[in-house]
């Protein structure tokens, strides 16, 4: 671990690299009116991209009412930012979330991935924030651990064979926020999704006021109590008491700070935990 702390800090640890494709198609989708022809050109030039986004245009996610066959139709329905968040699943599948030796932790690291931006875009829908990069901040939040892990398995590859898995993720936790934001950065992402992605579990450490990254954190909440892992804060406990589950108590347990900074109510939190097993079943089918 010393020798992957002294890459960090010296500013030399590695990140992936934005595939040419992906890099134009997020620089031209930019632009609400860019010719889809020049875009459907862009996208056939990478098969793998090409099958994938054929793919997910057809996936629960994007759903349309008949199926999708052809890229440039693809492209017409979907729109310029969805179209991005295709092109960054895309690239987190293929090119982040790919850790020789730790493939099955994280292939469940990418589905946490996915159901965190799931939830971070209904949590900005509610907050009045921009919701299509709260999905794509929720997509890259965790982008850190397998950038991290690639670095200490080129390091020292006796760790593809660590039977702990869990103690060494939880021994990479603590910098896969700074580490994630770097990446970001590299891939040209606004500065505020980077700054959401380096505090996520931190918001109160942001420099600006930290609405994104409490938006990050609350979508990281309420993933993990989706899938039975514990949560950070007493977000859940609000969640149950507005369900019914604490209709004996007689005081009612307050919002945390971070919901009632983004003008989340009982009743948004309790809405959003009525969500979960849809969009839990949303983000395995994608991922």
């Amino acid at each position: 671990m010393v020798a992957l702390d002294r890459r960090i800090e010296e500013g030399s640890l590695a990140v992936p690299l934005l595939p040419e494709a992906a890099a134009t198609l997020l620089l031209m989708t930019e632009d609400e009116d860019a010719d889809l022809d020049r875009l459907a050109e862009v996208v056939r030039a990478d098969p793998t991209m090409a099958a994938q986004l054929l793919r997910l245009a057809n996936s629960p996610l994007f759903v349309s009412r008949y199926p999708i066959s052809s890229l440039r139709t693809a492209l017409s329905r979907l729109g310029m930012f969805q179209v991005r968040q295709i092109a960054l699943l895309i690239v987190c599948d293929t090119k982040v979330f790919r850790v020789r030796g730790w493939e099955d932790p994280i292939r469940k690291l990418f589905s946490h991935s996915v159901l965190v931006a799931l939830f971070a875009q209904e949590i900005a829908k509610k907050a009045r924030m921009n919701a299509d990069e709260a999905f794509l901040a929720g997509l890259l939040h965790d982008v850190g651990i397998p950038t991290l892990l690639h670095a200490l398995v080129e390091i020292e590859p006796r760790v593809t064979s660590f039977r702990d898995v869990d103690g060494l993720l939880t021994l990479l936790k603590p910098r896969h926020g700074e580490v994630g934001a770097r990446l970001a950065a590299a891939w040209a992402m606004p500065p505020r999704l980077i700054e959401a992605i380096g505090y996520h579990h931190e918001p109160h450490l942001a420099k600006s006021d930290g609405r994104n990254a409490m938006v990050l954190h609350l979508a990281n909440e309420l993933a993990s109590h989706a899938v039975g892992d514990a949560p950070e804060s007493g977000t859940f406990e609000v969640l149950r008491q507005a369900a019914g589950e604490f209709a004996t108590i007689g005081q009612p347990i307050e919002l945390t700070a971070e919901a009632r900074a983004l003008g989340l109510s009982h009743a948004d939190i309790a809405e959003l935990g009525a969500m979960r097993q849809a969009l839990t079943t949303k983000a395995t089918t994608i991922s």
